[in-house]
């Protein structure tokens, strides 16, 4: 491949990502500018060619980061112009939503969880195995409820029932930001819950369940720090050959624990990726009847815990990199949300489906 050649391939490829980064302009800038902005982004990229790859890298760079910070400001300024009524009601729905499905689908698998308890244990020890379960449950259920809740306020009969306060909010889409925001906050709070609190009741679940308190905690009751220093005690036995275990145990060891740590951080932003695929959905489809919100729920939980249950297999025996084993559930969201989010893929793209 000449030289011409590879540059010209480069040049693609940064042309490539900042169009792909023009999406975060609002819509109306983006179709008066964009086009010249490509065109100079370009140009720069041309003007430094003659100063070599590293010129050219670092004004592509600069030009990328000028786009993202640019577009950030437009965007959070359009989106602070438009929130309007539309967007307060679905705000509204989505937290009081989100309260509800959270209360019932955390009591229903409390529920589970409890029938399964030994009917020997005494009421003090049934007590204190329900308290010490409610972080666990609430790990999984603080997703769900979310693209519950979300999915169900976007869907909403009547959601624009409240007349509008300015005449332009009348029938228009609800913008996604505030929604994201909400995924944010949530988030936040789940990885205060799974990093925090979740390893100190698995370590009095399982001392409960043992009926010993002999100090050994397993990788789902050690926080972030306390696997990271597990993981890299062991790595440092074996390079030194300290070790007293079998150098596959340990590798598998070591494993274990990368993927509960990384499992603490994906299953945390869960809650944001759920909650823009369940926003690009009612983008693409418009309305979704409550009798298939049902099945759809299910339908997506379903596919993001065989996804998240094989990745943790992958990630424990060493076949697939922990990161990108509990990152893969999230990353297929992400991908199937900007694929819904695209224009022009479909026929239906901005038309109601006819259920």
């Amino acid at each position: 491949m000449s030289a011409s050649t590879s540059q010209s391939a480069t040049h693609r490829v940064w042309r490539t990502a900042y169009r792909a980064l023009l999406v975060l302009l609002p819509r109306e800038l983006r179709e008066r500018h964009g086009s010249a902005m490509l065109d100079l982004f370009a140009r720069e990229l041309a003007r430094k060619e003659a100063q070599g790859l590293f010129a050219t890298s670092a004004a592509a760079l600069a030009g990328l980061g000028d786009l993202l910070g640019r577009g950030l400001r437009e965007r959070i300024a359009d989106e602070r112009r438009g929130f309007g009524q539309a967007e307060r009601t679905v705000l509204r729905n989505s937290v009081l939503s989100f309260a509800l499905a959270f209360f019932v689908l955390t009591d229903i698998m409390l529920a589970l969880s409890m029938g399964r308890q030994s009917r020997s244990m005494s009421a003090e020890q049934w007590l204190s195995v329900l308290w010490y379960s409610v972080p666990y449950i609430a790990a999984m259920t603080i997703p769900m409820a979310l693209f519950v809740a979300v999915l169900a306020a976007l869907n909403k009969k009547g959601r624009h029932a409240t007349p509008p306060e300015r005449e332009e909010d009348s029938g228009k889409t609800p913008r996604m930001m505030p929604l994201a925001l909400l995924g944010v906050v949530v988030t936040i709070l789940a990885y205060g819950l799974n990093t925090q609190v979740l390893p100190k009741a698995n370590t009095e679940l399982q001392w409960l369940q043992s009926g010993k308190r002999d100090g050994f905690r397993g990788d789902r009751s050690l926080t972030p720090r306390e696997l990271q220093d597990r993981w890299r005690e062991l790595e440092t036995q074996l390079a030194s050959g300290r070790t007293s275990r079998a150098e596959s145990n340990a590798r598998e060891l070591i494993n274990n624990y990368r993927v509960e740590y990384h499992k603490k951080y994906a299953i945390s932003a869960a809650c944001l990726f759920l909650t823009l695929f369940a926003v690009s959905l009612t983008r693409r489809l418009r309305r979704i009847p409550i009798a298939w919100q049902v099945p759809l729920t299910v339908a997506v939980f379903s596919g993001y815990y065989v996804l998240f249950i094989v990745g943790e297999s992958l990630g424990d025996s060493g076949m697939l990199s922990p990161s990108l084993a509990m990152w893969s559930a999230n990353l297929t969201l992400l991908l199937l949300t900007l694929l819904l989010l695209t224009p022009g893929l479909s026929a239906r793209a901005h038309r109601p489906v006819a259920w």
